[in-house]
């Protein structure tokens, strides 16, 4: 949900009185405590996935997509949990703890004050509220209206900028504030008619569990196809009469069958521990009705499924790739074009390790940039209503971004155009030394399939240019609009 034109920048401040001092700028200011679906966390313009512990620092923020939750955790028990297509910013200054929701939805349950100078401080672009140990909850709609509705304990709301009047809400009553215009008045609101959508860890654990489950019977499956491998394997020294004798060219297709099996089972157990490591969780937080203790026996189960299997694959892979090497002929002349394709192989994975470093960063990038981009639209909006503050949110919002695009001046658009065009000679040799291989060769399919890769490392490049491209130019309309903009505010 993205924030449209602000008529003035007003803050949700949640003053809540913290047990212990708040944490030092290089100390973590609250930790992602639980998290399903899609949940990225930002830090220092960049975009990275989500871990359930990772600690969260001033200036990181929690970005949740589409049926995903995520839950902020504070030393002193305080905890907030955000909704789905929802995003919240750390902030911390001294001894103020401070969140800021940018969109979506948030409930929270913070702990009672023990401290006189500590305080928790929540912003939004419509309201402001001062809490004292309280449930309660905060949504942003799409035109920034600001909902802010108790379930336990009272909260204070006000808008600064607009008359300065505060409003005390107590349980189950709520309150909005509407961009341009004063409080509204409290009323009531029946708890029954609210989305209980801060209770989702045992929807969340089933579904999860579900998902796992698939993931484990997707490796079941890889290691019943490994060990149809073995047999191939041994069925082919039973026909090659002993070791070293094997055809070359089954042999070779037998290899890459146990590699590409390699490859699917990382990908499947990495999968699998991420999913396992939040069932864990999950199971230690499940909320509503239901059998605990049957839930929590449902992931101790899935951990020894995973773990049972990991170690059966471990034997079973020894074997076959022991089995592989001790079949194999002894290795002849290769001759110069199994060479040269060799050669060519290396820098095209080279290439290849450089694309795969760069991918998360260009996320990254085109992401941020079309944040810039919003957020230049809304101080164009702004401006004629309240100058002062667009010129304000303008001149932080350059300093921002340039300091962004230093960080990420390593993203050098011409030196990767020319690693482009030396991969398209390298898939060009490629195929030039593949066509003139005769079937017959020994090396023939070891060749064909250099040949692929490298031609498949080819396209990715070709995507990953295109990519660079958009952010080029991305960047190109966002800096003409800062001088364009820049010119109307001074």
């Amino acid at each position: 949900m993205a924030l449209t034109e602000d008529a003035v920048k007003v803050s949700l401040l949640l003053l809540v009185l913290l047990a212990p001092a708040a944490a030092w700028p290089d100390q973590p200011a609250a930790n992602l405590s639980l998290f399903t679906g899609d949940c990225h966390v930002w830090r220092q313009g960049r975009l990275a996935e989500a871990e359930i512990g990772q600690p969260l620092f001033a200036g990181d923020s929690v970005r949740t997509g589409k049926d995903s939750r995520a839950e902020i955790s504070f030393g002193d028990g305080t905890s907030v949990r955000i909704s789905d297509n929802s995003r919240l910013l750390v902030q911390q200054a001294d001894t103020v703890r401070s969140l800021k929701l940018l969109w979506g939805k948030l409930w929270a349950k913070v702990a009672k004050l023990s401290s006189a100078q500590a305080r928790f401080q929540v912003e939004t672009p419509t309201a402001v509220a001062g809490v004292r140990g309280t449930v309660f909850r905060v949504e942003i709609d799409a035109d920034t209206t600001t909902r802010v509705a108790v379930e336990e304990g009272e909260v204070e709301v006000f808008q600064p900028r607009l008359g300065r009047r505060m409003v005390r809400l107590g349980a189950l009553r709520e309150a909005f504030v509407r961009r341009d215009r004063d409080l509204s008045d409290p009323r009531d609101f029946d708890p029954a008619r609210e989305s209980r959508w801060e209770r989702w860890t045992q929807k969340a654990f089933i579904r999860l569990s579900k998902a796992l489950d698939g993931v484990l019977s997707a490796m079941e499956q890889r290691l019943k196809q490994q060990e149809s491998l073995a047999g191939s394997v041994a069925k082919l020294q039973d026909a090659s009469g002993g070791p070293k004798g094997a055809d070359q060219a089954k042999l070779d297709a037998l290899k890459r069958r146990a590699a590409d099996g390699q490859r699917q089972w990382r990908v499947l157990r990495i999968r699998g521990e991420r999913m396992l490591r939040q069932l864990l969780v999950l199971s230690r937080r499940v909320e509503g009705e239901g059998d605990l203790a049957a839930l929590q026996g449902r992931a101790e189960a899935a951990k020894a499924r995973l773990e049972a299997l990991a170690e059966r694959h471990q034997s079973l892979e020894s074997q076959l790739m022991e089995s592989l090497e001790r079949l194999g002929p002894e290795p002849g002349d290769a001759g110069p074009g199994h060479e040269r394709m060799s050669r060519l192989m290396a820098l095209s994975q080279a290439v290849r390790d450089r694309l795969d470093a760069m991918e998360p960063e260009l996320a990254s990038v085109a992401v941020r940039l079309a944040d810039f981009l919003r957020d230049l639209y809304e101080i164009r909006q702004l401006y004629p209503e309240h100058p002062i503050l667009a010129r304000e949110r303008f001149f932080r919002l350059r300093n921002d971004y340039f300091a962004f695009k230093q960080q990420h001046r390593e993203l050098d658009y011409h030196d990767f155009e020319r690693a482009v065009s030396q991969q398209r000679s390298t898939v060009m040799e490629s195929s030039l030394i593949a066509r003139k291989t005769a079937k017959t060769d020994p090396h023939y399919e070891e060749l064909s399939q250099m040949r692929a890769d490298i031609g498949r490392t080819g396209e990715m490049c070709q995507k990953t240019m295109a990519r660079m491209r958009k952010v080029r130019l991305t960047s190109r309309a966002l800096e003409r609009q800062l001088l364009e903009i820049g010119g109307l505010i001074k």
